[in-house]
């Protein structure tokens, strides 16, 4: 059977609204969360990650701005589902438990404010950070009613971003 999808998607930079449009993608489902290349492998993100932080609802254009504002994770630990200082480690600081595991080299290098090994480096080709599926950290609901799937996906995910690469990259995806 098949059955059509759209997905949009609405991106702030600096707390400010930037973007909302259509996307390619399938719809986040109950596998691994990875940071820093696609679940397949490809369009590996060339660059620096740091402070992300995972909610399992949108937050508002004024959370967003705040977030922003502050500089650090709003309700860190009370409403986040993840939380990731990368501070030599992708240990999740929100309390859930949702700890990462590095694979194929991640390194620590300087955050945004010099801080050394407090932000995950990423080389472009295939490291990448594996966060395993909980049932706290569900990023998606599949409701099925007379046959018919309706999807309320929404969440949030921020992160300190520097790119190094000048193409299509990946920094984050889900199955």
């Amino acid at each position: 059977e098949f059955n059509q999808i759209a997905s949009t998607v609405d991106l702030y930079k600096n707390g400010e609204y930037w973007f909302s449009g259509a996307i390619g993608t399938t719809i986040p489902g109950p596998g691994t969360l990875v940071f820093g290349n696609n679940v397949g492998n490809g369009f590996g993100f060339d660059g620096v990650l740091d402070d992300i932080g995972v909610w399992n609802r949108a937050l508002s254009q004024c959370e967003i701005s705040g977030l922003y504002e502050s500089q650090q994770q709003p309700c860190a630990t009370s409403c986040a589902v993840a939380q990731y200082d990368f501070n030599g480690n992708a240990n999740d600081l929100s309390g859930w438990g949702n700890n990462g595991t590095e694979i194929n080299g991640v390194s620590y290098s300087s955050d945004r404010f010099g801080n050394p090994n407090s932000a995950a480096n990423f080389d472009g080709i295939d490291d990448k950070i594996h966060v395993p599926n909980s049932p706290n950290f569900i990023l998606y609901r599949d409701n099925f009613t007379n046959n018919n799937v309706t999807n309320d996906s929404t969440f949030t995910i921020s992160s300190w971003i520097y790119s190094l690469g000048d193409d299509i990259q990946c920094v984050f995806s889900k199955r």
